[in-house]
């Protein structure tokens, strides 16, 4: 099979965009959960608190509040599994696991 190496970096970089979108909705729930409404606070908890946080660790936290919410498990344990993924495969490109080898058929 032969792969246009134009179409895989297009692929890898709407994954990667993909990643962070997923990242800026949790930090989005985060800081409407814990700074509604929003005011300078919501800026402090942004720049002192949620730019120094990994991917995992914003996601470990909305789980937690979805649980404390009450949110429905089922849509909980879905989302979650949605994020994963996202989380997995953006990785894997950011880490250079994304590679394309070029192999001729004789």
């Amino acid at each position: 099979m032969v792969v246009d190496i134009n179409e895989f970096h297009k692929l890898c970089g709407q994954i990667l965009r993909m990643r962070a979108s997923v990242e800026q909705y949790l930090e989005f729930f985060l800081k409407n959960y814990f700074c509604n409404p929003q005011s300078y606070r919501t800026f402090l908890l942004d720049e002192l608190v949620l730019t120094h946080m990994s991917l995992e660790q914003k996601k470990q936290l909305f789980a937690s509040i979805c649980k404390i919410e009450k949110v429905n498990s089922v849509r909980l344990k879905k989302t979650m599994k949605s994020i994963d993924f996202v989380q997995r495969k953006g990785n894997a490109i950011a880490h250079h696991e994304g590679i394309i080898e070029r192999c001729s058929v004789a």
